[in-house]
């Protein structure tokens, strides 16, 4: 009897959110607040903030900054994984309209078996806009903006490029193999002329 009372009240004492002045709070607690929970909780959460606030000033920008940074991380993570679809569909490997998500980008890869000619195709790519690159660092006027997007391109391209040769990206193997690769199609390439 009592471990039947204790998994309802487990089932009904969880962590959930909850908006306080627009900001989201976990809380835990069985059922809905009610109004007057509602008031009770937001006048203790904006107590609880004026006293950190006045406790610990310098930790409120440190922790502004750690979570500024966090943002920024995820943010740059989710633009290298765009420039890896990007180059993806460039290369012809997917469509625009492939419903992947960034998680299941490797496996695109890796389920692809024209590694050589995928391979190929994106270390073409990577050089024209390897070119492009240089391109744009001759035109003083144009916005860094535009050349840290292409330098984007790039590293999506040689991340995809790795990964088509075998490569992972925990261990950083396909970094390793994208390089080597690429440098004798480079030296290939200009033995051709």
């Amino acid at each position: 009897m009592t471990d039947q009372a204790a998994t309802e009240a487990t089932e009904q004492d969880t962590c959930r959110p909850v908006e306080v002045d627009g900001e989201t709070v976990r809380v835990r607690g069985a059922g809905d607040l009610t109004a007057e929970g509602q008031e009770a909780l937001a006048a203790l959460v904006r107590v609880a903030k004026a006293k950190f606030v006045e406790d610990a000033p310098e930790q409120v920008g440190v922790l502004q900054n750690r979570l500024r940074l966090a943002h920024q991380a995820r943010r740059a993570k989710e633009h290298l994984l765009d420039d890896v679809r990007r180059a993806l569909c460039d290369t012809g490997v997917m469509e625009d309209d492939d419903p992947y998500s960034h998680a299941d980008l490797a496996d695109v890869i890796r389920q692809t078996d024209l590694r050589a000619e995928n391979a190929n195709a994106i270390a073409t790519e990577i050089y024209r806009r390897m070119e492009r690159l240089e391109e744009l660092r001759s035109e003083p006027a144009l916005r860094q903006s535009v050349v840290e997007n292409v330098r984007g391109e790039i590293l999506g391209l040689q991340g995809a490029l790795g990964i088509v040769l075998g490569g992972t990206v925990p261990g950083g193997t396909a970094d390793k193999l994208a390089q080597a690769y690429y440098g004798e199609w480079l030296k290939a390439k200009e033995a051709q002329g």
